[in-house]
C-alpha cells in the first residue's frame, strides 16, 4: 500500500527479509522473529520505522496481525516501543534487532 511504501520502509524491510526476521508472501508479509513474542517485535520494528501517526490499520493488513484479538495497534505493541527497556530479555531482542537491522 502507498501508505506503507516509503524509502525508508523499503530498506529496512529488505534488511529484516535478509536476516530472516520476515518473509515475503504473495502482496503482503509475515513477521517471523520471535515466535508467540512476534507481535511485540514486530511493533518495535514498525515503531522504528513509521512516524506518528503511524498507518496502524495498514500495517495490520499488510502483516496480517489482526487476528486472536491481538493488534499492532495495542499500546503495548507500538506505544510502548517508545520506552526504554527494562527487562533483560526485551533489551536483548532489541539490540539483536538494532544490531542486524538498524545499524546505520
Amino acid at each position: 500500500p502507498s501508505e506503507l511504501d516509503t524509502e525508508k520502509a523499503r530498506k529496512y524491510f529488505a534488511k529484516a527479509i535478509n536476516v530472516g526476521y520476515m518473509k515475503k508472501e504473495d502482496s503482503n508479509y509475515k513477521w517471523m522473529y520471535g515466535g508467540e513474542k512476534g507481535q511485540a517485535r514486530l511493533g518495535y520494528f514498525c515503531n522504528k520505522i513509521y512516524s506518528s501517526p503511524r498507518p496502524i490499520n495498514k500495517l495490520e493488513e499488510f502483516f496480517g496481525v489482526n487476528i486472536h484479538g491481538k493488534h499492532l495497534g495495542n499500546q503495548w505493541l507500538v506505544t510502548n516501543a517508545d520506552n526504554e527497556a527494562k527487562r533483560a530479555d526485551v533489551k536483548k531482542w532489541r539490540n539483536e534487532m538494532n544490531n542486524n537491522i538498524f545499524n546505520d
